[in-house]
């Protein structure tokens, strides 16, 4: 997994600056845009293998769809992140207050 810290003020287009779908868990909506800043304390985790080939034949969704299941005391996942053909792809993660 590639991670992508979030360390200044920025407003991402999933699509466009990542080529991917956002499915934000809480609202269990599409976001195709979305804002992010350094004190959202979040994190993009995104499979490298996937911008390696732009394919999803080595995406590893098992994986990805493990940490979407963690336990919250690791993390709050808030998006996950699908190719264009509905692969699992990456998610965005949320850290808590001690940045673990």
């Amino acid at each position: 997994m590639k991670t992508i810290p979030i360390n200044e003020d920025t407003t991402i287009d999933w699509y466009k600056d990542y080529h991917v779908n956002a499915w934000n868990l809480k609202s269990k909506l599409f976001d195709k845009r979305n804002d992010f800043c350094a004190e959202d304390n979040s994190i993009i985790h995104i499979d490298e293998e996937y911008f390696k080939t732009q394919s999803t034949e080595f995406v590893d969704e098992v994986g990805i769809s493990e940490k979407l299941n963690e336990d919250e005391f690791f993390g709050n996942v808030i998006f996950a992140l699908y190719a264009p053909n509905n692969y699992l792809v990456g998610y965005v993660e949320e850290l808590d207050t001690f940045g673990l």
